[in-house]
């Protein structure tokens, strides 16, 4: 069977639209990946940066209330220590169970184990302050210190790189 021209040309044609069609399938549903990636990412580095904030918050107000208490012995400002050390670890657990790294996940682990470290040693400095004893405060101040500092350098490094995520070409 020969095919005329008109027929040759109807079939190299439709081979190519077919060609084109699915192309533009392939095309749609890998921009459709991208796109689900992406939006995953900014869902994720976006809350981590809110946590953050919420977390640093929390802490901050850790930090004032401790410092208040341990001038004024008030047990309304150890009331409010406890809430905010409350709000950090809930702070603190949303922001474990939302890591998607590994190194996030190890960032977390050590703010949380300097937190563990600073409350325990304001625990220990209240229960010298309730009894009225005298204990090395310089020591306490500078271990809390350094928590504090590992805290704060570790939410820093956590910031950072989800900034640098969210926002690569961003010079900050």
């Amino acid at each position: 069977m020969k095919l005329s021209i008109f027929s040759r040309l109807l079939i190299g044609y439709t081979v190519v639209l077919l060609l084109m069609v699915a192309v533009g399938i392939y095309a749609i549903l890998k921009l459709s990946q991208f796109t689900n990636v992406t939006r995953s990412i900014l869902d994720i580095d976006n809350r981590i940066i809110e946590y953050e904030k919420k977390i640093t918050d929390a802490f901050l107000s850790q930090i004032r209330s401790e410092r208040k208490y341990i001038i004024m012995r008030d047990d309304d400002l150890y009331d409010r220590f406890l809430l905010a050390r409350i709000d950090f670890v809930q702070y603190l657990s949303r922001l474990i169970s939302i890591a998607d790294t590994p190194q996030r996940r190890e960032l977390l682990n050590r703010v949380k184990d300097y937190h563990i470290r600073y409350q325990s040693l304001f625990d220990e400095e209240v229960e010298y302050l309730r009894a009225s004893k005298s204990y090395p405060q310089n020591r306490y101040q500078k271990e809390k210190e350094k928590a504090q500092g590992g805290i704060t350098e570790s939410l820093k490094t956590l910031t950072d790189s989800s900034q640098q995520n969210t926002y690569p070409y961003n010079v900050s």
